[in-house]
C-alpha cells in the first residue's frame, strides 16, 4: 500500500513518499539530529535568522496564552493548600495575581490588551534595547557591538490599515477573550472584521516609552553573564521564599481574594 508520510521538524516541513518496491522504505532514512538549544539572548534580543523569530513567537505564545492561564487554573484548584517552596512557584503565584488583577471585563479590554502588547513587543522593547546598546556602542574589545550576526532592530509604528498589524490585534484580542470566556465579534475572522478591530485599537492610549536604567542593567547582565545568572537563580530559590516573609503572605491573601 503506498504511503504518504508527513510531519514537522521544528518549524520545517517534511514529506516522504513511499511506494512498495519502487522507493526506499520508511525506515531507510534517519531523522536529522536535533540542533542545540537556541541561546536565550539570541531569541530575545539578537535573532540571526527566521527560525529564531519563529521560536521567539512560539515562546511568547506559549507563556502568555497557555502556561500562565494553566498555572492560574492549577493554583485556583489548590488555593487553600498552596504554599510555594521555590522560586518557580513564587513566580507562578506572582503571574497568577497579575493575570487576575488585569483580567478583562469585556472585549474592549481585550482590544486594549492587544494594542498594549503590540506597543511593548515592537516599539518599547526595541527602544529599550537600543537605549542599552546604541547604534554606536562598542564591545569591551573596542569593536562595534552591532556587527553581524547581530542586527540592530527597527521599531514598527502601528498602522491599523496594515493587514499584518490588524491580524496581530485580532489574534491577541480573541485569544485573550477566549481565556476569560468573553464573547468575540462574529466577524473577527474576516478581513473587514480584522481591520475594524485594528481601527478600534487606535482609540486606546499606549504607555510612552521611558528609558529604564534598571532594565538596561538587566539586559547587559543577560548578555554578559547568562549562564551564571541562571545558576544563581536556581541556587537562590529557597532564600527567596524565606526573604519574602510577610510579602508572600500578602501575595497569597490577594490571590485568594481575586480567585
Amino acid at each position: 500500500i503506498p504511503l504518504l508520510e508527513s510531519g514537522t521538524l521544528g518549524p520545517k516541513g517534511h514529506v516522504q513518499v513511499i511506494i512498495p518496491f519502487k522507493t526506499e522504505s520508511y525506515g531507510s532514512q534517519q531523522d536529522p539530529q536535533e540542533e542545540g538549544e537556541i541561546p536565550h539572548c539570541t531569541l530575545k534580543m539578537f535573532p540571526e535568522e527566521t527560525l529564531h523569530c519563529v521560536e521567539w513567537a512560539r515562546d511568547k505564545f506559549g507563556k502568555v496564552f497557555t502556561q500562565r492561564p494553566k498555572s492560574l487554573l492549577k493554583l485556583a484548584d489548590e488555593v487553600d493548600s498552596f504554599k510555594p517552596t521555590n522560586s518557580q512557584e513564587i513566580k507562578a503565584l506572582r503571574e497568577a495575581v497579575i493575570l487576575l488583577r488585569k483580567r478583562p471585563q469585556n472585549f474592549d479590554d481585550c482590544i486594549r490588551y492587544a494594542r498594549t502588547k503590540f506597543q511593548k513587543y515592537f516599539v518599547n522593547d526595541i527602544r529599550q534595547l537600543l537605549y542599552t546598546y546604541p547604534l554606536d556602542a562598542k564591545t569591551k574589545e573596542g569593536n562595534p557591538f552591532w556587527s553581524l550576526p547581530k542586527r540592530p532592530p527597527t521599531e514598527i509604528k502601528f498602522d491599523p490599515e496594515n493587514p499584518l498589524h490588524a491580524a496581530f490585534i485580532t489574534a491577541a484580542a480573541n485569544l485573550r477573550a477566549k481565556i476569560f470566556n468573553i464573547p468575540a465579534p462574529k466577524d473577527a475572522r474576516t478581513d473587514k472584521g480584522r481591520l475594524a478591530l485594528a481601527q478600534e485599537a487606535t482609540k486606546y492610549q499606549v504607555v510612552e516609552f521611558i528609558p529604564s536604567q534598571e532594565k538596561a542593567k538587566q539586559l547587559s547582565s543577560e548578555v554578559d553573564k547568562e549562564k551564571s545568572q541562571q545558576q544563581t537563580q536556581q541556587e537562590g530559590g529557597e532564600d527567596e521564599v524565606n526573604s519574602l516573609g510577610d510579602d508572600l503572605v500578602k501575595l497569597l491573601s490577594e490571590f485568594k481574594k481575586l480567585v
